[in-house]
C-alpha cells in the first residue's frame, strides 16, 4: 500500500465519518456517509481488493445511502431544535481527559505494527476466490443468510398487504 494515497483515502474516510455524526441535517449526514464509504472503497482499492472495492461503491455508497436518503425524505425529518448550553469545565474536562486516555490506548498498539505489509496471494479479492470461499468454507452461513432475507421479504409483503386492506 502506497503512503500518500493511503493517507488521502484515510483522511477522506475520517472526515466523512466525523461529518456524518456532527451534521444537524440528516440529509447532509447521509451524504457525508456516502463520502465515508467512497473513502473506504479507495482503501480497498489500495489493498488490491477489487471486488470489495466495487461492492463498496455499488452497495454501500450507492444503494444503502440512497435508501437512507429515501427514508429521510419520506419521513420528512426536519432539523431538530437544539438549545445551546454553556460549556461547563466540570463537564468538558473529564471528557477531554477521557478522550486523551482512549487516544493513547488506541495509539499504543499501533506502534508495534511492522512497516512492511504482509504478503497476500494474487487471487486475494478476486471474484473467483470470493465465490469459492462463499460456496465451500462459508456455505452454511450463506444459506442461513438467504433464509433470513427470504423471511424478511415475506414479512414485508405480508405487512404491505395488511396496510392495503
Amino acid at each position: 500500500m502506497t503512503g500518500l494515497p493511503f493517507y488521502i483515502f484515510a483522511l477522506i474516510s475520517a472526515i466523512g465519518a466525523v461529518l456524518t455524526v456532527t451534521r444537524k441535517n440528516p440529509l447532509t449526514g447521509a451524504l457525508c456517509l456516502a463520502l465515508t464509504m467512497i473513502g473506504l472503497a479507495g482503501l480497498f482499492l489500495l489493498l488490491h481488493g477489487y471486488l470489495v472495492f466495487v461492492l463498496q461503491i455499488l452497495v454501500y455508497a450507492g444503494a444503502v445511502v440512497v435508501l437512507i436518503i429515501f427514508v429521510i425524505m419520506m419521513l420528512n425529518i426536519r432539523e431538530p431544535v437544539v438549545r445551546l448550553q454553556r460549556l461547563y469545565w466540570k463537564r468538558a474536562l473529564p471528557g477531554g481527559v477521557l478522550s486523551l486516555v482512549l487516544l493513547y490506548l488506541l495509539w499504543r498498539p499501533l506502534q508495534n505494527i511492522p512497516d512492511f505489509p504482509p504478503s497476500i496471494s494474487d487471487s486475494f479479492g478476486t471474484v473467483e476466490r470470493v465465490g469459492v470461499e462463499i460456496f465451500t468454507r462459508y456455505a452454511f452461513p450463506f444459506e442461513v443468510l438467504s433464509l433470513v432475507l427470504l423471511i424478511a421479504i415475506v414479512g414485508a409483503v405480508v405487512l404491505a398487504k395488511k396496510s392495503e386492506d
